[in-house]
């Protein structure tokens, strides 16, 4: 999870152990060239997750996004054709990618890189433990 002022007011995190720029994930044969061409697709963004600003703030879609509460959500939107994209993780896009190659495809990653770490309930006693595997 990519830690945010906003989430470390309830949970603790561990020292990052990726940094991962985010991934375009669509249906396989959905093309997009450059920005222009991103701009032109549907989008679902998840509520909660960072990657929201990025396409709301980057991207810039010609359409308002579709708001939903989870990965799932989102991923059945594509599946539907009710929407063309959504950006995750560069490494979670890719193992979609490989464990459902007919259904999602990573056709660009867009510049920059979020620090992915461990999620702890705030006050945990396992934090040094996790951040000492962590590094």
């Amino acid at each position: 999870m990519t830690p945010t002022a906003g989430r470390e007011k309830s949970l603790d995190f561990s020292t990052p152990y990726l940094a991962a720029p985010p991934g375009v994930v669509v249906k396989p044969g959905t093309r997009a060239r450059d920005l222009y061409d991103l701009r032109r697709l549907r989008w679902a963004v998840l509520e909660t997750s960072t990657l929201r600003d990025v396409v709301e703030d980057r991207v810039r879609p010609l359409e308002d996004p579709q708001v939903v509460g989870s990965r799932g959500d989102a991923l059945a939107l594509i599946d539907r054709g009710d929407v063309d994209a959504m950006l995750l993780d560069l490494p979670v896009g890719l193992a979609l990618n490989r464990s459902a190659p007919d259904r999602y495809a990573v056709i660009a990653q867009l510049p920059g890189a979020e620090g992915l770490a461990v999620a702890l309930p705030q006050g945990s006693s396992n934090a040094q433990a996790v951040d000492s595997a962590v590094r």
